[in-house]
């Protein structure tokens, strides 16, 4: 028979890390980062519960019943707190970097050679651009290429709309390989 000897640790819950300290103060507390953590109560001690980590099993016990539900919950509240903040962060960083790069291949899309006017009616700074044909236009022209359908010309708001940065690089690749010259020799 195996005999379980509980020893008293000090503990605490901070950004998302449980700090665990030794009883000797000569080593270093472990941490143990919490998002990569399982909770799992005891069912035979309702005072106890174990911290399931990728490497190792910890064992708790506490006090009592209620101070070992609260332990629980401190534990699963800093868990999905840490796992809500990595997400926006990693949204956050990967969206601004994707609308900066959307914003740069509009620009360079708009500054080439002929993109200053609109490719229909030559009106000037045009806001409409045909992401299949890789063409500015105008808003009059927009309603134009709108009517003629989505199997001709693909019509999206340079202001207004979320451009993708696959619908963007389409139409940079048309401008800039000099493709649109051929579609319209064969198609106008």
């Amino acid at each position: 028979m195996i005999w379980k000897v509980w020893q008293r640790r000090r503990c605490a819950v901070e950004d998302g890390v449980l700090t665990i300290s030794h009883a000797r103060s000569t080593r270093e507390p472990t941490q143990v980062e919490l998002v990569t953590c399982q909770v799992k109560p005891n069912a035979k001690d309702k005072k106890s519960f174990d911290l399931i980590s990728w490497d190792r099993t910890y064992h708790f016990r506490a006090l009592d019943e209620q101070d070992c539900a609260e332990w629980i919950s401190v534990i699963t509240n800093s868990q999905e707190e840490a796992l809500t903040m990595a997400f926006r962060r990693e949204q956050s960083a990967e969206d601004k970097t994707l609308e900066d790069l959307a914003h740069t291949i509009l620009e360079d899309i708009q500054r080439l050679p002929g993109n200053g006017v609109c490719c229909d009616c030559g009106s000037s700074d045009p806001t409409w651009l045909s992401t299949n044909l890789g063409i500015l236009i105008c808003l009059e022209c927009s309603g134009i290429h709108r009517q003629m359908g989505v199997h001709v010309s693909r019509i999206k708001s340079c202001e207004l709309d979320v451009l993708g940065t696959a619908q963007l690089l389409v139409s940079s690749d048309l401008c800039f390989g000099g493709k649109l010259d051929v579609y319209c020799h064969e198609h106008i």
